[in-house]
């Protein structure tokens, strides 16, 4: 199945995608937290919840087309990030939390340890 669906020619079906699907489509690749993070930045909500056979809150599923867009839009600025750091890990790692008031580690590290001292 394709993420923008559509059995024939004239017929559109709407797919809705939970991240961890949207994640095997998209080229460049995002990881689960940066995707989440790019879903909540443009503010776009759920159009469905998705049950997965096991205990727990049900997967959120997004409209495939508003997904696929979201990722163009930033696939440029993703290629441009690709280059690696001396650490060998990609640039784009840190960019979640660095730079985000309160998630920094003690000095700016970008660890994404939270300072809860007074």
């Amino acid at each position: 199945m394709s993420p923008t669906g559509g059995a024939s020619a004239g017929s559109v079906t709407a797919v809705d995608l939970t991240i961890p699907e949207a994640q095997e489509w998209l080229d460049p690749p995002l990881s689960a937290f940066q995707l989440r993070m790019l879903v909540r930045i443009a503010g776009l909500q759920p159009s469905s919840h998705r049950r997965t056979g096991r205990a727990g809150r049900p997967f959120p599923a997004y409209p495939a087309v508003a997904l696929m867009q979201l990722h163009a839009a930033i696939a440029p600025v993703l290629a441009a990030m690709a280059v690696t750091g001396v650490d060998g890990e990609p640039l784009l790692a840190g960019i979640a939390v660095t730079g985000v008031p309160g998630l920094a580690g003690e000095g700016g590290d970008g660890s994404g340890q939270a300072d809860c001292r007074a």
